[in-house]
């Protein structure tokens, strides 16, 4: 299958949002309703998606993701939630603006960039992170500066920073921070390299800009 362009994954989306609707398929009007564009055009948009085998739609009938539209369309589902929670949950972006972004950015990422942010918010557990002025600490650039507010996980986590010498109520300054590997910071006098998987646990209250 061709590469859905952001419109048509659009479409998917929302006929999968239609349908968990508790009705069988969507017509052509919800679907326009739904995306907030004419139904002459998402008439044309229909015609494209069946001859990519995506939906079925016998003449005036309801429109029906096939078993291939439902798995692309569950993995828009998928990048659009991940976008979405990382912005209200990370960055406490108001979920009304998050929501929008998520639709914009959910197309732009490659998908390595997608696996990137997916396995951070899994590992960070994105349903246990509390609403505060805290960012993990690897979103934060080289030159910024914090208090070290939290530490996610368990206690071996802790007991882990704490032998570094780095413990909550820690001001922490970024020294390095290339995007990928350990991340190296001043934790009061001493300069540590914390590993990457170790820093998404440290949650930091900016005193800088990050």
């Amino acid at each position: 299958m061709e590469e859905l362009s952001s419109a048509q994954q659009d479409y998917l989306e929302a006929l999968l949002r239609l349908e968990r609707g508790g009705g069988d398929g969507a017509s052509l009007t919800d679907l326009a309703r739904a995306l907030g564009v004419k139904p002459a055009s998402a008439s044309q948009m229909v015609a494209r998606l069946k001859d990519g085998g995506l939906v079925t739609q016998a003449p005036r009938d309801m429109i029906h993701l096939t078993r291939a539209g439902r798995t692309a369309a569950e993995h828009v589902e998928t990048r659009h939630t991940t976008v979405r929670e990382f912005l209200t949950k990370v960055l406490n972006v108001p979920p009304d603006v998050a929501d929008g972004d998520a639709c914009k950015v959910e197309h732009a990422l490659a998908a390595d960039t997608f696996n990137r942010l997916r396995d951070f918010m899994d590992h960070i557990g994105a349903d246990d992170i509390e609403r505060d002025n805290t960012v993990p600490l690897p979103l934060m650039h080289r030159g910024g500066t914090g208090l070290l507010r939290r530490i996610a996980g368990g206690g071996g986590r802790r007991a882990r920073l704490s032998a570094m010498g780095v413990h909550v109520g820690t001001e922490i300054r970024v020294l390095q921070n290339a995007g990928r590997g350990p991340v190296m910071i001043k934790a009061g006098k001493s300069r540590v390299a914390i590993g990457r998987g170790l820093a998404t646990c440290m949650h930091v209250e900016p005193t800088s800009d990050l």
